[in-house]
């Protein structure tokens, strides 16, 4: 059965892990490149080839020179089922409004023709015809007949407005386009009604030949300017390590949470052992629990990055991760990805924490139900030193790398090794930190203090059942020989105390319950209490004759006091 108190805390970090997850993934399917809106129409587009450089440095392809484009251009409009085809030139184009650069994202100017491609619509005025007229977006907020200022490659032109569209950009008279931009990079076929794509597709590939790339549907996005695609391909980087590392430190934190929660359950789990639970089913019944926990951690997490996706959207366009023309979208894997990450992170995390609850005896229900404390071993110590060296020399690899790309990698490598490196030597680094963070109650005189301080003193001592420690709280009650009564109850350790339960419950044991006498070494004594002994504190022969010195309870014979002290007791 599923404690839902003690399950709140694994299902709260499994939901943050998913949260993350869900909401980067939903962002990364978003972050594709785009067809621009100038080549919405042209089903087909024709690419110049690339420049040889990688695809990540972001250098534009190389350009046909005005000879080839014009070759191009007719062989292409010869096809069957292409009704047009268009060059499209494009050039650096920046409007000034009184001597200001226009509030704009895009500086970009084309030739009229290139509206075919993308079906702006013109919404007053005419189009340019004659060099010195110029066709702008509504959005920069001038009228026909405006006089505007472009500032292109060959300097700062005067133009008058003839025209608004509604869209972005300046769209020039193409005579004047093709002074500005000789080279074409592009070229867009716009189809008959009842053309097929593919098959216009496969006919442009047998004419351009090596040439040039032939796109064609999602393939165009290619086309996208080529800041848009470096600062998309920036805010991939980003999210991908984002998701990467939400999961990776999902998995530790969900780990630690379910050994905690194992390790608080020992008493509850060696009763179940005691009653006949197999180590098999304990462990299904763990494994269960985590499912469940992931299960619903993953759906609130869904929900819940799906709802945050969005706004985190506007917040990567204003940071510079993403461009101005980026959209959240809901893709179906984001989806699924987030619903499987929640179980699954589960029984990964709880695989550790199973072995340990499979291997609890029965008899861990009669300990107290305190964290057990168990020394880190040399080979954990080694590896999560490895662990951190290995984060800080990617960190230092991180910070002398020459291209972005392989700092990205550096960088991702490098926290993933520090979390992991952390995670393995906590056990030696929380003690110190406690006690760092203890100082300020150190002082005497208060009860909170002396509480914090004695809980953290003493919490190995409960479990592990220390003679020192257990001395001083005999000695604290009053006790005297508090060293030998711990022993003789107890034994040394929590290892021998347990062997002497064995013992007790073997066949043949004498049993203790109502209208029998308890067995008189297996009895506690009422008050805790043992005799006095003789002023010296290390007893002696006076003691011993007397009967209560320590020699008869290392013998484990009763003295006089003790004796009359059981008889006058009542049965059981």
């Amino acid at each position: 059965m599923v404690s839902i108190r003690r399950s709140v805390s694994a299902f709260v970090a499994v939901a943050i892990g998913v949260t993350l997850v869900a909401a980067a993934t939903l962002l990364l399917a978003s972050g594709r490149p785009q067809v621009p809106d100038r080549l919405a129409r042209a089903a087909v587009v024709v690419q110049s080839p690339e420049a040889g450089a990688s695809a990540d440095s972001f250098v534009p392809t190389r350009p046909w020179s005005a000879t080839a484009t014009a070759g191009l251009v007719g062989r292409l409009a010869a096809l069957p089922g292409v009704a047009a085809a268009v060059p499209d030139r494009t050039f650096y184009a920046q409007p000034l409004i009184d001597g200001r650069p226009a509030a704009s994202d895009t500086h970009e100017g084309h030739g009229w023709s290139s509206t075919q491609l993308g079906g702006l619509r013109l919404t007053a005025g005419e189009p340019p015809r004659r060099p010195g007229e110029v066709v702008v977006g509504r959005a920069l907020g001038l009228r026909t007949g405006a006089p505007v200022t472009l500032l292109t490659a060959v300097g700062a032109e005067s133009y008058t407005v003839t025209g608004l569209v509604d869209g972005h950009g300046v769209h020039v008279a193409d005579e004047v386009a093709a002074t500005l931009a000789p080279g074409v990079r592009a070229i867009g076929l716009v189809l008959t009604a009842d053309a097929d794509p593919e098959r216009v597709a496969t006919a442009a590939r047998g004419i351009v030949g090596t040439d040039g790339r032939v796109l064609t549907g999602d393939a165009r996005g290619a086309l996208e300017p080529r800041n848009d695609a470096r600062t998309r391909w920036i805010g991939m980087q980003v999210l991908t390590a984002t998701a990467a590392l939400a999961g990776f430190v999902t998995v530790f934190v969900v780990a630690s949470t379910f050994a905690f929660t194992i390790a608080q359950r020992r008493r509850e789990l060696g009763l179940l052992r005691a009653v006949g639970a197999t180590g098999r089913q304990v462990r299904r019944m763990v494994y269960g629990e985590a499912l469940v926990v992931g299960a619903s951690g993953g759906i609130v997490g869904l929900l819940v990055g799906g709802g945050l996706a969005p706004p985190l959207g506007w917040v990567l366009i204003d940071a510079g991760f993403e461009p101005s023309t980026f959209r959240v979208g809901y893709e179906p894997w984001p989806v699924a990805l987030s619903l499987v990450a929640g179980p699954v992170i589960s029984l990964l995390a709880v695989w550790s924490a199973s072995r340990r609850a499979a291997r609890v005896r029965p008899l861990e229900a009669l300990r107290e139900a305190a964290v057990e404390q168990r020394p880190i071993g040399r080979l954990r110590v080694a590896t999560g030193a490895l662990l951190v060296a290995v984060g800080v020399a990617l960190s230092v690899g991180t910070a002398t790398a020459d291209e972005a790309r392989v700092a990205g990698q550096y960088a991702l490598y490098a926290v993933m090794a520090l979390v992991a490196g952390a995670t393995v030597l906590s056990p030696a680094v929380v003690g110190p930190v406690v006690r760092l963070l203890r100082s300020p109650v150190r002082r005497r005189g208060g009860a909170i203090g002396m509480l914090v301080r004695g809980v953290d003193r003493d919490a190995a001592d409960r479990v592990h059942c220390r003679p020192g420690a257990a001395h001083r709280r005999l000695r604290g009650a009053g006790v005297r020989d508090g060293a030998d009564h711990h022993r003789r109850l107890c034994g040394r350790t929590g290892g021998q105390r347990e062997r002497r339960l064995d013992r007790a419950a073997r066949p043949g044991t004498r049993a203790v319950g109502p209208g029998r006498r308890r067995d008189r070494w297996h009895r506690p004594p009422a008050d805790h209490r043992l005799p006095h002994r003789s002023r010296n504190s290390a007893g002696g022969p006076a003691a011993d004759r007397a009967g209560c010195g320590p020699g008869r309870l290392r013998r484990r014979e009763p003295c006089a006091h003790r004796r009359r002290r059981l008889a006058r007791r009542p049965a059981w």
